[in-house]
């Protein structure tokens, strides 16, 4: 409330590691105090015509959740996929995750989980998944978010982020930015954990995306797509040099 009475409309989020769980736990909170999306990506403040929150007998303009960027998160995609990502859809246009395949700290983090798959070490890339019928979806949600918003921002989700035009053979890809970090190796501690402050490319990359809200597809200065929604830096490993 204190951030909407200063004015402010849009919020970007970038969280790392464990901060990535502390935000989804409070996620249907903040829920609460944007504005719903409902397809398309967020306008600026000067171009868009402002939403309303009540309480009281006053009338605020609500937040704007316009981008969240998860950097190494320490999320399980048994949990994330089924149940955080529809609800994450239903409130931001523009969710990207920077993950690393060699990511110590997660590593240990699946161990002490007994084996939980950890979303941060990118383990089933590209992310391909199914559009299940609302009345499956309401099953799995709960009865706060079975609202047929979250049911279209699920279908939403689903749709391919690069393609138009979908046939039955080609697969349906999560409408999300996957950076995979991996191949990184410059600024990068032994640990592969946490670069996203440090080098300049990452910097630059997550720039993009607060500044000028480009999604991965756009930023092909400094992006190749692999797979579907799987991207990585156009670096070349450090071990690679001229004759």
């Amino acid at each position: 409330r204190a951030i909407r009475e200063a004015g402010v409309r849009d919020v970007h989020v970038l969280v790392h590691s464990m901060g990535a769980a502390a935000f989804v736990a409070h996620l249907d909170t903040i829920a609460t105090e944007v504005e719903p999306h409902r397809g398309g990506t967020w306008r600026t403040a000067e171009e868009d015509r402002p939403g309303t929150h009540s309480q009281g007998q006053e009338s605020l303009p609500r937040l704007r959740l316009v981008t969240v960027t998860l950097a190494n998160p320490e999320l399980f995609e048994d949990d994330f996929w089924p149940h955080t990502f529809p609800r994450l859809c239903s409130v931001c246009p523009h969710i990207s995750i920077y993950g690393d395949r060699d990511d110590g700290a997660l590593f240990w983090s699946e161990k002490a989980n007994r084996g939980r798959l950890s979303l941060g070490k990118l383990h089933h890339v590209p992310y391909a998944l199914p559009a299940p019928p609302p009345e499956r979806l309401r099953e799995r949600l709960s009865d706060s978010q079975a609202s047929g918003l979250v049911v279209a921002a699920h279908h939403r989700a689903m749709q391919h982020a690069g393609t138009t035009h979908l046939t039955s053979a080609e697969p349906t890809w999560a409408d999300v930015d996957i950076i995979d970090l991996t191949w990184l190796d410059t600024n990068v501690h032994p640990l592969r954990h946490n670069a996203f402050n440090l080098n300049r490319m990452m910097v630059d990359d997550i720039r993009d995306i607060i500044v000028h809200r480009v999604r991965a597809r756009e930023r092909r200065s400094r992006l190749i797509r692999r797979c579907g929604n799987e991207f990585s830096f156009l670096q070349p490993p450090s071990h690679i040099v001229n004759d």
